[in-house]
């Protein structure tokens, strides 16, 4: 076996029985003829810049196709499934912590949550997907509705189609109101029906003068003219005179 290049890897060439592998940063190797770096649990494409199989510890790490938290420069994955660095453990701490509030909630929230997706599916003959990044089911193209996406338990039932949720903006505003139905229970419809109540009196519309809509985020909503939150003195004084959301959490 021959090697050249420097001691930490970087460039080295080996060659073993014929075969010619180059050594990494991250001291793992590429394969001559199909060109795949091994990274032990999983092979990587540097033609595509993408892995070719999911982490095996995605549910821990929160990141199937990623790498050291997207690092590179400061972490380091031996094993190919999990960074053991440091910032690498906090983060997968908190995502597994987060992961265990998102279960404990799709629990708490599962009869409304059943509801809302019976609802969704037999009546608006709606679509209904399992978004695991909020354990949230998510119902798209839901007919009976009217032009409104809002959310039962943890059910996002929606007129609109799955585009409409790319990106996560729309979602993680609809998660906070799945949070709300977790923390208030069934009373929370009626909570909300007050807050909606107060927001037709004191803005001429549901939504910029409701606590539980401001809780979840007026620009992630689409409520784009909510500028001064629910205890703002009236529509006008806040700029909330027009309300483009559709957001609401129960029929």
């Amino acid at each position: 076996m021959t090697a050249t290049g420097p001691e930490n890897g970087e460039g080295c060439q080996l060659t073993v029985d014929s075969i010619a592998v180059a050594r990494r940063c991250s001291r793992q190797y590429t394969d001559a003829e199909s060109s795949l770096v091994y990274m032990r649990a999983r092979y990587y494409d540097p033609a595509t810049a993408k892995w070719i199989s999911l982490d095996p510890l995605a549910a821990i790490s929160g990141s199937p196709y990623g790498y050291v938290d997207r690092d590179p420069l400061n972490g380091s994955d031996p094993t190919g499934l999990l960074c053991l660095d440091a910032h690498c453990l906090l983060n997968d701490a908190k995502h597994a912590a987060n992961t265990g509030y998102h279960a404990g909630r799709f629990a708490a929230t599962a009869p409304a949550t059943a509801a809302g997706a019976a609802y969704a599916t037999v009546v608006g003959g709606g679509d209904c997907d399992f978004h695991g990044s909020e354990m949230q089911v998510v119902c798209t193209n839901t007919g009976n509705i009217g032009n409104h996406t809002f959310t039962v338990g943890s059910t996002v039932l929606s007129n609109q189609n799955q585009d409409y949720f790319q990106g996560n903006r729309r979602l993680a505003h609809e998660a906070k109101h799945s949070d709300q139905w977790y923390i208030f229970g069934p009373s929370f419809p009626v909570l909300y029906g007050i807050a909606s109540g107060y927001s037709e009196i004191t803005k001429g519309n549901y939504g910029c003068g409701n606590v539980f809509e401001w809780w979840a985020g007026f620009k992630d909503g689409d409520y784009n003219n909510c500028g001064g939150g629910p205890l703002a003195m009236s529509a006008s004084s806040s700029g909330c005179g027009d309300v483009t959301g559709d957001s609401r959490t129960f029929v």
